[in-house]
């Protein structure tokens, strides 16, 4: 299809049929007196997926450009030539580099990680142990372990009930092994119970009687590293 066009453009175009040398001088002067006709076919070949190649003819004394095609076969007069230009022109250079970032709000924190494992004793500590019946209680300076008795209590005493006259005693205790048995004499078996589960026995009153002949009285039980543990001894405050 041939299209006259009476704004011609000159933007990119190549002669046909002659030497350039002859007529680059005449392009030139095409291409700065381009105007709105070849930006309408640039813009019609824009919408389509392939660049396309276009034909037209050119007047050798006024440079017009008319008869814009497609078509290759495209015939001019003599005094005319035949000049055509790709709708999609050679790839520009690359742009430079945009601008740093303005740096993103910090995340909210994750969540706690788990515990790792206990570490491997160190140089010093390797190969330490405590004597029997005795357990590691801490580190000195250098690293070496250090050996003792775990922290227990057991305590009986003499306090004295809302109603003195009839019954008397106390007693309590802690760092002991949980579920383990604990007994009162008084001096024989009174009675017997079981350690809580945190290693402790409350404050409690076995209802001693008073001027019954009991006494002395005291309480046994086991640690929580398995050393048997006695309380002091006590006596009636009733006689």
């Amino acid at each position: 299809m041939v299209v006259a066009d009476p704004h011609p453009s000159r933007v990119g175009l190549r002669p046909e049929g002659e030497t350039m040398r002859r007529k680059i001088p005449r392009v030139l002067a095409a291409i700065a007196t381009a105007t709105l006709g070849l930006a309408v076919y640039a813009g019609v070949s824009a919408a389509t997926s392939s660049p396309k190649r276009f034909y037209a003819c050119m007047s050798k004394s006024t440079h017009l450009v008319t008869n814009v095609t497609t078509a290759s076969s495209l015939k001019c007069g003599s005094d005319h030539l035949v000049v055509s230009w790709n709708s999609v022109g050679p790839q520009g250079p690359a742009g430079h580099a945009g601008p740093q970032g303005v740096p993103g709000t910090p995340g909210s924190q994750g969540p706690k990680g788990d515990t790792g494992p206990a570490g491997p004793p160190g140089a010093a500590a390797a190969g330490q142990s405590c004597a029997q019946g005795q357990f590691v209680t801490g580190f000195d300076a250098s690293g070496n372990i250090k050996c003792g008795l775990p922290s227990a209590s057991l305590v009986a005493s003499t306090y004295d009930p809302t109603d003195p006259g009839y019954t008397w005693g106390s007693y309590s205790g802690y760092g002991l092994m949980p579920g383990a048995t604990f007994t009162l004499y008084a001096p024989g078996v009174l009675s017997s119970g079981l350690v809580a589960s945190d290693g402790t026995i409350g404050e409690s009153f076995p209802g001693l009687p008073c001027n019954a002949g009991s006494g002395p009285f005291h309480v046994e039980s086991t640690t929580s590293y398995g050393v048997p543990i006695s309380s002091n001894v006590v006596y009636s405050p009733c006689g």
